[in-house]
């Protein structure tokens, strides 16, 4: 199953960016404010290449998970030569399937969940990341020298990153795709549902969103591009229309398992995809993020509340909760700065800066570590 992401997720060269998205998160460019655009508040950061992201690094940098006091962090005072200091003006914090991670506005990051077997939590150490995004087994992150470093679960070749210099980074369940600072997107893994092929028109995007087994692109005219499973004709068992763009212009977008939803110029939201699961039915009104998980979505709305639909909701706790219904669409009472959304569970930042999940957590992937952010 993917994470919401655009969860994973998300990129930005020099615009907005997800978590989904995973899901959603923006950056501004060389660390200058963000400009209101999906996912802003808190979460900019400077990128010495010129570009801007935000997101989570990966884990600790003594073994990766969580729990280690006093262990250097990775992002922390790391050593490699050419990667710049991070400074963030927010913390961050991303949801997976069995896991989460945070970032700290000192670059350090922190991960929990059911990884204490999972190398993807295992983040290579003495980098300094300022994006990260994760999906099923395997994570990527993005270092301030530009660079994307992978690991975890390599099955599909996701983790095995091209060369070069990079303004983002979203992993998908099955591929991992980065954005180049021309504009450019690169992707790499599983083929098999065309996630990796994009034929024609790779030029001018601001965004990338891996979901599940199809991948959005955000361009400079605020136009969406999808492609993978779920596009036009394709009738395998991953496609669900999720690919299949609706005409208009965009700020963001998040991908998840068979659903894509998008933030249009005026703040409302426009969901596509699988049609059993109750995303392509968000609530109106303006919001300003919007995160998708495998049978959920929720949005940040313009006062810091959070909604959320489709699965896991109340008419499903009524009826107790399962596996799938776990409550990850009953979102705490709290005003958020930003969210994101995992597979059956969320996280997000609030305005008084704690990091709150809620959702399933039979891994402990909702209950966030003590000192984070």
């Amino acid at each position: 199953m993917a994470n919401g992401g655009s969860s994973d997720a998300g990129l930005t060269a020099g615009g907005s960016a997800n978590g989904g998205s995973h899901a959603g998160t923006s950056g501004a460019l060389n660390g200058g404010a963000s400009s209101g655009t999906p996912g802003s508040a808190g979460s900019a950061v400077a990128h010495g290449g010129g570009g801007a992201t935000s997101g989570v690094s990966g884990a600790d940098g003594n073994d990766g998970k969580a729990g280690d006091e006093g262990a250097p962090l990775a992002g922390a005072g790391g050593s490699t030569p050419g990667e710049a200091p991070v400074d963030l003006a927010g913390p961050v914090v991303r949801a997976a399937f069995y896991e989460a991670c945070g970032l700290r506005t000192d670059g350090s990051v922190v991960c929990w969940g059911d990884g204490e077997t999972q190398p993807v939590l295992d983040v290579p150490p003495g980098h300094r990341f300022v994006d990260v995004s994760q999906a099923g087994n395997h994570s990527c992150g993005l270092t301030s020298a530009g660079k994307i470093l992978c690991w975890g679960n390599d099955q599909l070749l996701q983790d095995d990153q091209p060369d070069g210099e990079f303004a983002g980074v979203s992993a998908g369940e099955v591929m991992t795709c980065g954005l180049r600072a021309a504009g450019s997107i690169d992707c790499w893994g599983n083929s098999s549902f065309g996630d990796v092929d994009l034929t024609e028109g790779n030029s001018d995007f601001v965004l990338v969103r891996g979901g599940a087994y199809h991948v959005c692109g955000l361009r400079s005219d605020q136009t969406l591009a999808c492609w993978g499973a779920g596009r036009e004709g394709a009738t395998g068992f991953a496609d669900h229309g999720q690919s299949i763009v609706p005409p208009g212009e965009y700020l963001d977008v998040a991908t998840g398992t068979a659903n894509t939803c998008a933030l249009r110029l005026d703040g409302t939201l426009v969901c596509f995809g699988d049609e059993q699961q109750g995303i392509n039915s968000p609530p109106g009104g303006t919001f300003t993020q919007v995160s998708v998980g495998s049978n959920h979505a929720c949005a940040l709305a313009l006062d810091g509340t959070v909604r959320c639909w489709g699965q896991g909701g109340p008419d499903d706790a009524e009826n107790g909760l399962t596996f799938e219904h776990s409550g990850q669409s009953i979102p705490p009472p709290d005003a958020f700065v930003q969210i994101d959304a995992g597979a059956y569970f969320n996280c997000g930042i609030t305005f008084d800066l704690r990091a709150v999940c809620w959702g399933r957590n039979d891994g402990g992937q909702a209950t966030v570590p003590d000192g984070f952010p």
